[in-house]
């Protein structure tokens, strides 16, 4: 089988399940009280709409922060060192440690997309 054949495959098997996914959100969103029928799409959702291209394309760009995102930016970096140097002057040197870096470091990024973003995200 060649690669163009298999990636023809791929893409469809992916097309199936997105409208079986859409199906499925739409069937239970006709069964649940005061959605009247309707897809309802948020942040405690993750509705086809939820991931348009559009939504997608507006993720990945870059954005840069208004005047006030700078600096609550700033801020939140800051409480991000000093929890990380509290972090690494108390806690032994392991597994664990390196893994609250990690979480740390995630927690300062994705804070700081939801400003740029302007709860988008």
């Amino acid at each position: 089988m060649n690669i163009d054949r298999e990636i023809q495959e791929q893409e469809m098997k992916l097309k199936e399940m997105y409208y079986q996914r859409d199906a499925y959100a739409k069937s239970n969103a006709t069964e649940a009280s005061g959605l009247g029928g309707e897809l309802r799409y948020g942040a405690d959702t993750c509705g086809p709409s939820r991931f348009s291209p559009e939504w997608i394309r507006d993720i990945v760009s870059y954005h840069q922060p208004g005047p006030d995102g700078v600096a609550k930016i700033n801020a939140i970096r800051l409480a991000a060192e000093n929890f990380l140097r509290c972090l690494i002057d108390n806690c032994p040197d392991s597994a664990d440690r390196s893994e609250s870096v990690r979480l740390i470091r995630t927690a300062m990024m994705t804070a700081n997309a939801s400003i740029v973003l302007n709860g988008r995200g």
